[in-house]
């Protein structure tokens, strides 16, 4: 990713509740560390994400809210 100065961007999850999801550095793209129990209504998740310019050092943070949906497709 690029920032608006045109310089690289790196990323790093600050907040990571029972650490369930893992962040690309490069493109701040999120993931899943593991499977996910749907049927236990647990499908919020509040993390909190910090973008930093790598050759000035600049940052900025901000809270992301990920829902998680189940689709059953026939």
């Amino acid at each position: 990713a690029i920032s608006f100065q045109k310089k690289s961007l790196s990323y790093m999850l600050l907040i990571n509740p029972g650490n369930l999801f893992s962040i690309n550095q490069e493109s701040g793209a999120l993931s899943l560390t593991r499977l996910v129990d749907y049927e236990s209504g647990h499908n919020l998740h509040t993390l909190q994400v910090r973008a930093s310019e790598t050759d000035t050092g600049l940052s900025g943070v901000a809270e992301v809210l990920n829902i998680i949906r189940f689709f059953v497709y026939h």
